[in-house]
């Protein structure tokens, strides 16, 4: 009886150990990400909306490889918690951007709550799947992971086209390069949904220097209704005239 319940208490100091490394690494992660990448999340909304759903994915499949490498399960699912990390701070930050851009009405705890209520009616469908499918995949593996697959592929597909509906009105740097381009062989900056339209979501190209492509020209000139803007390459400074 003692052996056993050193063996217990020993069990029981592991787990806790696990859970507070695997919690703390996630922590930390998340801290550091915020510090390093919070600054992107709201120009580049769409790209990092993107990234959330892959890492989230990701994370899943870590989760469903931690088994069958009993070994190297503990640096598993700290990958996997470093991972989360990753999805809690991007998502979160990028679902707030997404949410003020649909709110047009100044509705911004209406379009929170729908939103919200839209992500329960799916995760309740999600979990009717799971319920009909458990009996099916139960011991399966091929089963479990051609699944995993096949709903990842629609997951990620369609959080793809989500993310190119949005028809942002604020430039980022890639939307910049497209006007920019645009202007110079059109004379024409395009509609804001052509541009969106444009805009790439995972690669990002955010063009080369001024000096680099004005080669035959020595000053470049842009023009609007409310502005223009010129940059003299000789002197390489800038004038704003409104």
């Amino acid at each position: 009886m003692p052996v056993l319940k050193s063996l217990q208490a020993a069990s029981a100091m592991v787990a806790a150990i696990a859970w507070l490394l695997k919690d703390g690494i996630g922590m930390i992660a998340r801290i550091l990400f915020a510090w390093l990448y919070s600054p992107y999340l709201d120009a580049d909304c769409k790209y990092w909306r993107l990234i959330a759903d892959c890492f989230n994915d990701l994370a899943f499949c870590l989760d469903l490889i931690a088994p069958i490498f009993p070994h190297l399960f503990m640096l598993i699912i700290c990958l996997s918690s470093m991972v989360r990390a990753v999805v809690g701070v991007a998502g979160s930050a990028t679902r707030t951007t997404i949410v003020n851009h649909q709110a047009i009405s100044d509705n911004v705890g209406d379009v929170a709550a729908k939103d919200g209520s839209q992500e329960t009616l799916i995760n309740v469908f999600a979990l009717l799947c799971s319920l009909l499918l458990l009996p099916v995949v139960s011991g399966n593996v091929v089963s479990i992971w051609l699944l995993f697959c096949l709903f990842t592929f629609i997951h990620l597909y369609g959080n793809y086209r989500a993310v190119k509906s949005l028809q942002f009105r604020t430039l980022n740097q890639s939307m910049l390069r497209i006007i920019v381009n645009n202007y110079m062989e059109t004379r024409k900056t395009g509609t804001v949904s052509e541009v969106n339209d444009e805009e790439p979501i995972l690669l990002h190209c955010y063009g080369c220097c001024l000096s680099d492509v004005l080669t035959s020209s020595k000053k470049l000139l842009f023009m609007c209704s409310k502005f223009t803007v010129i940059h003299d390459l000789r002197i390489n400074y800038g004038y704003i005239y409104q």
